[in-house]
């Protein structure tokens, strides 16, 4: 990619575009290569990942792609996949399992920050554009439930 961006800096503006489009194409190739490589193990954690925020981050859903990535695996790696996200998905539970505002004074409690800092980093790892295996996670404001 590094070569690329040499070449790319290299070309004329009658060639800026075409050679946007390929850097563009490189990087959705990277990112596809990438969910190909990653273990049942690891894929389903994220899968849990993206299932538990969509539980507790404001608008957030689960998207298609999460939904079909067990499909990407053989069938002797579905326990695996099942078990890892199931892990995940029981962990985020447990943690946020506490009130986001004190029933007394109505602030926000501390268990609300710590949910939203976690989506913030699910965003940052699964969202549409995240570091490790990203558009699993995405925003659906047009089902989304205001908060109080």
């Amino acid at each position: 990619m590094a070569r690329f961006r040499i070449l790319l800096a290299n070309r004329g503006a009658e060639n800026a575009a075409v050679a946007a489009a390929i850097a563009i194409a490189l990087m959705c190739l990277n990112s596809t290569a990438r969910a190909a490589d990653v273990s049942a193990a690891v894929a389903g954690a994220r899968y849990g990942q993206a299932v538990a925020a969509a539980k507790i981050c404001p608008a957030g859903t689960v998207t298609d792609k999460a939904k079909a990535l067990k499909g990407t695996y053989p069938v002797s790696d579905a326990a695996v996949f099942d078990t890892e996200a199931a892990k995940v998905v029981d962990g985020w539970d447990k943690a946020f399992a506490c009130t986001d505002r004190d029933p007394n004074t109505g602030r926000t409690t501390s268990c609300r920050k710590m949910k939203l800092t976690n989506c913030r980093q699910a965003w940052l790892e699964i969202g549409p554009e995240g570091k490790d295996l990203p558009g699993l996670l995405d925003l659906n404001f047009d089902n989304w439930k205001s908060e109080e």
